[in-house]
């Protein structure tokens, strides 16, 4: 589940996703940019999801950052449903409240203390003339698993 294609980070995570798992992956856009409601999104969204056949339902859902996983979790507790037996939960990003959701979220963990240096000297480095073109820079993630995948 992600939010706005627009945005880079959604698109990127998307198409990630659509790589991996061609066929049997469904991507679920939410409308809104604004990061607040985006968990209402997912909620809301969940919500409809579960209420296919069991035989069209998701096994596994992946929230493209920690906004719409919450809504993801919050709405499969509200309706009973169990995870990770009925379904998976994945947040790409972590938090530190991943680890107190019940269960515990696992999660795409990205380095977000590099991430940040790298953007700080890029930008000084554009700023004062010393480099103007624009680089992409890719950094190693890590899947950190916790409770809330099953195994298959």
């Amino acid at each position: 589940m992600s939010g706005d294609q627009s945005v880079y980070t959604f698109s990127q995570r998307c198409k990630g996703a659509l790589q991996s798992g061609k066929d049997k992956v469904e991507i679920i856009s939410l409308s809104s940019k604004a990061y607040e409601d985006l968990y209402i999104g997912a909620f809301e969204k969940t919500n409809f999801l579960m209420m296919r056949d069991r035989s069209r339902r998701p096994t596994a859902i992946i929230g493209a950052n920690i906004a719409i996983t919450s809504g993801i979790v919050y709405a499969l507790n509200l309706k009973g449903i169990k995870i990770p037996d009925e379904v998976s939960v994945i947040s790409y990003g972590d938090s530190r409240w991943c680890r107190f959701f019940n269960p515990p979220v696992t999660a795409v963990v990205q380095p977000v203390e590099q991430i940040g240096s790298i953007a700080a000297n890029n930008l000084i480095k554009r700023i004062t003339g010393e480099n103007s073109k624009v680089e992409q820079v890719c950094l190693q993630s890590m899947l950190l698993t916790r409770a809330s995948t099953a195994a298959i």
